[in-house]
């Protein structure tokens, strides 16, 4: 099935890989798969001495062949009503905006609505997302406010 990773040579583990994805594929397919079946699968590849670097390359291997995309996250800078700046991750960009200007959103603008979005970037996944924040958060003001002027995309 092409599983073959390179820095994995062991027949059992590349065995136990296709197994997972053929299984992954089954089950999908009748539409009865449920998250214990991804672990028992994602488990018998760890049993037979595939590495965690192995077992995500699997893993990524399932989601393209049936398809499945990772909803993205969004990295956004809010714009408070007392003209500050908020900076924060979501996967929902309007349900977030909605909570913040609830009052039930980040402490920080629960006395500073009504706030607005005045900057986002999409990222793939949520790990990507987090360290765009915290590399965000750590720009000053000035900076800030150049990336929303320029709409400027980040790194």
């Amino acid at each position: 099935m092409g599983t073959a990773s390179p820095a994995d040579t062991n027949v059992e583990v590349l065995k136990a890989a296709d197994t997972a994805l053929l299984d992954w594929l089954r089950c999908y397919a009748a539409d009865q798969c449920d998250t214990m079946d991804v672990m028992i699968s994602l488990d018998r590849i760890k049993e037979k001495g595939g590495t965690l670097a192995y077992i995500a390359h699997t893993r990524e291997l399932i989601k393209e062949a049936l398809g499945v995309r990772a909803d993205p996250w969004y990295v956004y800078i809010l714009k408070c009503a007392d003209g500050t700046l908020y900076t924060g991750i979501t996967n929902d960009l309007e349900a977030r905006l909605k909570k913040h200007n609830s009052g039930k959103g980040a402490k920080y603008t629960r006395g500073r609505t009504p706030v607005e979005i005045v900057h986002s970037q999409q990222w793939s996944d949520k790990s990507r997302a987090l360290k765009a924040e915290f590399s965000l958060k750590k720009k000053t003001r000035a900076q800030k406010l150049a990336l929303i002027a320029d709409k400027a995309v980040w790194a």
